[in-house]
């Protein structure tokens, strides 16, 4: 592994009665203030440190919280007990270039696919015949919210006027007599102000949302936004009849047995057919994927990530969502990982996804409820239905995802 990249050990620690702790792997990204300790399988991480100044990893110490279940990782040599199972969890992991990354751009690329004049993307993989499969997914006729309540007034501006009786409004003596014959009702009404682009709230991104050397999906000039109007091209208001279609939900905090993936831990297509493997459930064209990596719940316990880190989609699942022929993609985290492990692509997934292959991202969502509900009733597939609100020329709308099972 490229020494720029990464760096990785393999211990074994012994406790007096035998090696019942067992690290498989650990990774060192450089990209961070110092070698933190990004990725391991096997254990909970509580701690980690750094490296010498020549970037060789020299020191560390870790905490262990508890033990997984054997049958995971790969053997230590030294620990023939230790039972062994699907090593995709852990070696093995094709880590793209910089090279690879950039070339995405091109090699996923789906303009022209749909006709030049597409903007829907992706979610032309959603046919009429999707979305009857999508309702025979229906099977116990109950319902989750996959969104975030949003907050007033941290993520909201908000006016509310309120009023007890109608007839003593400002301008009642301008309004027809009819309306003053009835005095007894009143109402109360808001105006709102929101930004909902960001690591908070509940949104859906257009292909519009973000550029690539000047450029958005299918070829389209930047200039087409404009300062008042909004964009001209591939807005929100192209997904206007909604998103209609089969949701899975690919929970690999799970499929790991952590409460959640550590910030700056990236989710790669190993761990995503892992998920598949344990649920029970295969992703297919037209599908919207929903990442649930456990962030709602460290979100909800009140936890914080040290400087600019989260978890989320590797650019390497890029390809895999594209040969899979995913349209949306939804995640409890704003989608990327980061650190990107790419100094000069901040947000792979963000910008080879809407740019090249007008993927639409819901970003932000809540899962613990979905992922609740999916393993009561043992099924991770459900219909999914997302109606953005009709914005004329934005990137994007605040949206409550709805997952029916």
């Amino acid at each position: 592994m490229d020494r720029k990249d990464a760096y990785r050990a393999r211990i074994c620690l012994r406790a007096a009665a035998g090696c019942n702790r067992h690290i498989d792997y650990v990774y060192f990204w450089k990209w961070l203030p110092e070698y933190q300790l990004m990725w391991m399988t096997g254990y909970d991480i509580v701690g980690g440190t750094a490296s010498d100044h020549n970037g060789v990893v020299a020191t560390f110490t870790i905490h262990l919280t508890r033990q997984r279940t054997a049958g995971h990782g790969i053997p230590c040599p030294q620990c023939p007990e230790r039972k062994t199972g699907d090593a995709a969890m852990t070696a093995g992991r094709t880590t793209p270039t910089r090279e690879d990354v950039l070339g995405y751009f091109d090699t996923l690329s789906n303009w022209g696919r749909w006709g030049d004049d597409d903007e829907r993307g992706t979610l032309n993989h959603i046919t009429d015949d999707v979305r009857l499969a999508a309702a025979r997914a229906v099977r116990h006729g109950r319902s989750v919210s996959c969104a975030w309540e949003v907050a007033v007034p941290g993520e909201l501006e908000r006016s509310t006027t309120t009023c007890p009786y109608a007839v003593d409004m400002p301008g009642a003596e301008n309004m027809p007599a009819a309306f003053h014959a009835d005095r007894r009702w009143g109402f109360s009404s808001e105006r709102l102000g929101i930004t909902f682009h960001g690591n908070t709230i509940t949104h859906l991104d257009s292909p519009c949302h973000i550029f690539w050397d000047g450029t958005m999906y299918n070829g389209r000039s930047h200039s087409l936004v404009d300062e008042a109007t909004g964009s001209a091209w591939a807005a929100v208001t192209a997904a206007a009849n909604g998103i209609v279609t089969r949701g899975v939900l690919l929970d690999v905090a799970g499929a790991r047995d952590v409460p959640w993936w550590e910030p700056g831990q990236g989710v790669f297509p190993d761990d995503l057919e892992e998920a598949e493997r344990r649920q029970g459930v295969q992703v297919r064209a037209g599908d919207a994927v929903l990442l649930r990596t456990g962030h709602g719940r460290f979100r909800r316990e009140g936890r914080a990530a040290s400087g600019f880190a989260q978890t989320g989609w590797h650019a390497s699942c890029l390809p895999w969502l594209h040969e899979r022929g995913v349209a949306l993609i939804g995640a409890d985290s704003p989608q990327d990982v980061q650190p990107s492990g790419y100094d000069d692509v901040l947000m792979p997934v963000h910008a080879v996804g809407l740019v090249a292959m007008g993927l639409w991202l819901l970003d932000n969502c809540d899962l613990e409820a979905c992922a609740t509900t999916a393993a009561e009733l043992g099924q991770w597939e459900f219909q999914l239905a997302v109606a953005p609100v009709r914005f004329a020329g934005t990137s994007g709308s605040p949206v409550n995802p709805i997952a029916t099972f």
